[in-house]
């Protein structure tokens, strides 16, 4: 069995995914690393007494996070992707830039609001916007069928 998908991500679904993803687990990530740069200033000694070298920490800490925020925006590509997932894992193609990665590398396929999001063991993650496929219906049989193909190899 394959199920092959084409489609374009846009950057406002790249967004909702993420927003998505900070509420359930990414916020902590970064709770971590305000907190560990206010401790690293602190314990460095950074302006020469505490309050400095929280505010300092903070600042660095935020900007740190932002960063983080805004790599997912930055590396937006708008270019079509094609994915094909059959018993061994998925085939990935967005213009030049093609791969394979096998489901042993795939930590979960979910639903997301109307998307369907394979998430690798690395934070990364397909995106599949609803509106790559005709209908609810057709969506849903392709998260059921992409579900059992992992569900089989893992």
């Amino acid at each position: 069995m394959t199920v092959t998908v084409q489609y374009a991500i846009r950057r406002d679904e790249l967004w909702s995914w993420y927003w998505t993803a900070w509420k359930r687990r990414l916020w902590i990530y970064h709770v971590a690393i305000v907190a560990m740069t206010i401790l690293t200033f602190v314990q460095l000694g950074v302006g020469g007494s505490l309050a400095p070298a929280i505010v300092a920490g903070s600042a660095v800490g935020l900007m740190l996070v932002g960063v983080m925020i805004l790599y997912p925006q930055i590396r937006y590509r708008p270019e079509e992707r094609t994915l094909t997932f059959d018993e061994t894992g998925l085939s990935y193609q967005r213009g030049e830039k093609a791969g394979r990665m096998q489901w042993s590398r795939i930590r979960s396929v979910t639903g997301n609001g109307d998307a369907i999001v394979v998430m690798d063991r690395g934070q990364n993650a397909f995106i599949i916007p609803g509106r790559a496929f005709r209908d609810a219906g057709q969506r849903g049989e392709a998260l059921v069928k992409i579900s059992a193909l992992h569900q089989g190899a893992t």
